[in-house]
């Protein structure tokens, strides 16, 4: 008979921990959605508070854009006032001549053919050590 008491009591006391891991187990499943809860509500927080940094950033990015360009444009307009401005030269028919012959020897062209030679005078500068 003991035996059957000492059951019962085992029976009694399996079933009141099993009753109390349950119940624990539901306390840490509450606890564990309030933590999560709580934890999107501040990275909701810090969200918004980096979202206005970064608009407050961009704000003085663009305020700074504008005063460089504000800058740049006065540097220009000063640089174009102190160039001089150039009037346009008269090129007489002698000078015009000259510049558009810019080969070589010009004086040359037209008392006789000229020999081909790719190293032209070359030759004779290096055997005399002209350089």
């Amino acid at each position: 008979m003991w035996a059957l008491v000492i059951t019962a009591l085992a029976a009694i006391f399996v079933a009141v921990t099993t009753y109390m891991e349950l119940m624990r187990a539901r306390q840490l499943a509450q606890i564990q959605d309030e933590l999560i809860q709580a934890k999107d509500k501040q990275l909701g927080l810090d969200l918004k508070d980096k979202d206005s940094k970064i608009a407050e950033a961009q704000k003085s990015a663009s305020e700074a854009n504008q005063r460089a360009a504000e800058a740049t444009l006065a540097s220009e307009r000063e640089r174009s006032a102190r160039q001089p401005s150039y009037a346009p030269r008269h090129v007489c028919a002698q000078l015009d001549k000259g510049l558009r012959d810019v080969r070589r020897d010009p004086g040359n062209d037209g008392l006789a053919a000229h020999q081909a030679s790719r190293l032209g005078n070359l030759d004779k500068v290096v055997r005399h050590g002209r350089f």
